[in-house]
């Protein structure tokens, strides 16, 4: 009994993959994006593995352990410089540095879309390594309502980093204002995020209680908006005839993206 409750429990872990992949797969039917997605995800369970090296290295240069320091007993100003400019700037920078990665090898052009989808994807990854240790670590009681939060938190980090990541792209600029604005997502990104790890380690926020569920649904909105931002620059400016790779309807269309399926 205990074995089948553990094996439900670990698939459990993968619930935030294939929910996101459900409700967005409807916008999918080009098939570049269903690729990018299956191709980020083990990506950001790679850039897991990546951004557990580069603490190893801080915490050998800095002599203490962040998550003992994040969850100790210091001044507000030290943890909130901790959250940011080392927790939220070295895992936003390795799961967006994935993340291009996978989009320049799926789409070389790396539209708006594709952008979006690979970094949602590495954020799923990266999520799900994490819920993963901490089962490992804290058992079933603790991951449960943390699989919501971190998936959550995950994917509107990343959702806002392609946003802004990906406007350039959609306009043709130059290398210089990409590389720009490559630096702003991921800086933009590492402030949200370490100010949500402050928040939960310094005000000692309880998962799903009233707080916590009033972020998620502002995140789950923020994700939504970001996915239709993406979508509006990935329109084609010129109207032509085209078939929609998915549903086979051929209609005159901006977008890429079939209004009927």
């Amino acid at each position: 009994m205990n074995q089948t409750y553990g094996l439900i429990f670990f698939l459990f872990l993968f619930a935030p993959i294939f929910v996101f992949y459900e409700i967005f797969k409807k916008h999918w039917a080009d098939k570049t994006l269903k690729k990018t997605f299956w191709i980020a995800v083990p990506a950001g369970v790679g850039a897991v593995f990546l951004t557990r090296f580069a603490y190893l290295l801080v915490e050998f240069f800095l002599g203490y352990d962040l998550r003992s320091f994040l969850s100790g007993n210091h001044s507000w100003q030290y943890l909130l410089m901790a959250s940011i400019c080392v927790v939220g700037l070295i895992e936003v920078f390795i799961k967006t540095a994935v993340g291009m990665v996978v989009a320049t090898l799926v789409d070389s052009e790396r539209g708006s879309t594709v952008i979006f989808i690979s970094l949602v994807g590495c954020a799923l990854g990266f999520s799900l390594i994490e819920n993963f240790h901490y089962y490992t670590n804290f058992g079933a009681s603790v991951v449960v309502p943390r699989v919501l939060i971190s998936a959550t938190a995950h994917l509107f980090f990343a959702a806002v980093c392609s946003v802004i990541i990906a406007k350039p792209y959609a306009k043709k600029r130059s290398d210089c204002k990409i590389s720009l604005r490559i630096i702003a997502g991921i800086l933009v990104a590492s402030v949200i995020h370490g100010l949500f790890n402050f928040m939960v380690f310094y005000y000692e926020i309880v998962a799903l209680n009233g707080i916590m569920l009033s972020i998620m649904f502002v995140f789950l909105l923020g994700i939504y908006e970001a996915w239709i931002s993406v979508m509006k620059m990935d329109e084609q400016k010129v109207l032509c005839l085209t078939g929609c790779p998915g549903c086979g309807s051929i209609a005159f269309h901006r977008s890429r993206f079939c209004s009927l399926c």
